[in-house]
């Protein structure tokens, strides 16, 4: 009947509405208070930022982690501008990706309860909270890219796993696969 498909509705919902009211009002508080810029987060905008004028990894810009990230970001900086907010806009959709897989991935493990606190309190305490007088542990500034990075790609190919287990195509742990080698 309509009444159940509502509910059935409104019960699929509820848990990414509280996720997502839950990180908006976060971002809400901590609006620009996320990074150290000087001290730790100025490695994250001055790599991407010379790879974006043409400069070389490795060559021009001695680095100690590899290529993705600066060379990600400086993507970003070419098409959005070079910014902190630039970095910090596409920050938040990738974590937004995180939050949907963790919460796909931990309600197929327990329930959607669990998955709905368990992604409330990575908002909080992980994600954009600030956990000591410095900012930079957040995942809209991180002290490393390649953190935030690694663990959306770590997800994904969880996720790619998860539905070849389902449906035995070969198409997704291929994917798996790819996700993992750019981990």
């Amino acid at each position: 009947s309509m009444n159940d498909r509502i509910r059935a509705i409104f019960r699929t919902a509820v848990g990414p509405v509280i996720i997502l009211v839950t990180l908006i009002a976060m971002l809400a508080v901590t609006w620009r208070t996320w990074p150290e810029p000087i001290v730790d987060f100025g490695r994250e905008l001055y790599v991407p930022w010379q790879l974006s004028q043409g400069k070389v990894l490795y060559r021009d810009i001695a680095y100690f982690n590899g290529p993705l990230s600066p060379y990600f970001n400086s993507l970003v900086f070419r098409v959005l501008g070079v910014g902190m907010m630039s970095l910090a806009a596409v920050n938040i959709a990738i974590f937004i990706c995180i939050l949907a897989m963790m919460y796909w991935l931990a309600a197929r493990m327990s329930d959607r309860f669990t998955a709905t606190i368990a992604c409330c309190a990575f908002v909080l305490l992980l994600g954009v909270g600030q956990p000591g007088a410095v900012g930079n542990y957040n995942y809209i500034t991180p002290y490393s890219h390649e953190m935030t990075h690694g663990l959306a790609l770590s997800l994904a190919a969880m996720c790619a796993l998860v539905k070849f287990d389902q449906t035995r195509k070969r198409s997704w742990i291929l994917t798996c696969g790819a996700l993992v080698g750019l981990v």
